[in-house]
């Protein structure tokens, strides 16, 4: 119903967020991203609707970073370099990259912003504990 509406009045920012996270929610990845390409021309200093760009972006290429999503993510630092999808993403990507040194990063500066003791912060954590385990195993 929303993409329908869309076709008529393409000119709808928040109408391609709003589909975009619709597709994103259905694991929906290609639909997503195309979505959100059009939501960024509308709001392109909106860093997690860059960050969310390269999500779907990321799970339609099978979870790649390489290419397209990294660009994306380095879009999302550009407009706010604090924004925590976009860390979270890059040191995925890193990490993906076998740059643990540089994962370990982007992942700390994630810590400093989340609740202490929050599911997100243990997790976090425990993505820097393996990153440091396989640096040392290098």
């Amino acid at each position: 119903k929303l993409a329908k509406r869309l076709q008529a009045n393409p000119s709808d920012p928040q109408g391609w967020a709003k589909l975009a996270r619709s597709y994103n929610s259905m694991g929906k990845w290609s639909e997503a991203s195309g979505a959100y390409a059009r939501a960024t021309e509308f709001s392109p200093n909106d860093a997690d609707l860059w960050a969310d760009y390269a999500f779907a972006t990321i799970m339609a290429n099978g979870r790649s970073f390489e290419g397209k999503p990294m660009e994306l993510i380095n879009r999302a630092l550009k407009v706010d370099p604090q924004n925590s999808k976009a860390l979270q993403l890059a040191g995925g990507a890193a990490f993906q990259a076998k740059d643990y040194k540089k994962a370990i990063d982007y992942w700390q500066r994630v810590l400093k912003q989340v609740p202490t003791g929050s599911e997100l912060e243990q997790a976090i954590s425990e993505k820097i504990e393996e990153a440091k385990r396989l640096d040392a195993g290098k």
